[in-house]
């Protein structure tokens, strides 16, 4: 929304918003990082947090295939990873 305002006015914004409240699922992300960082700790930190970001978004979401070329997922057991 702050690089949108470069653009566009404030009405504009909020129609925006608005849209993407209606249409998609808003995350409030402390939360993810805090679980993000439980699985980079559980890892040992030999996965990346931002891939630990990705592991537990896709045990919240029953997520078990990953299109990837990231090899730090083979580590992980439930996710089978697509390359």
């Amino acid at each position: 929304m702050t690089m949108l305002r470069m653009k566009l006015t404030v009405k504009q914004i909020m129609e925006i918003y608005a849209n993407l409240s209606l249409n998609f699922r808003i995350m409030e992300d402390h939360e993810y990082y805090d679980n993000a960082m439980k699985e980079f700790l559980k890892y040992d930190g030999t996965v990346s947090f931002f891939d630990s970001m990705f592991i537990h978004l896709m045990e919240e979401l029953e997520i078990c295939e990953l299109v990837s070329f990231d090899s730090d997922f083979d580590k992980v057991d439930g996710i089978i990873r697509i390359h």
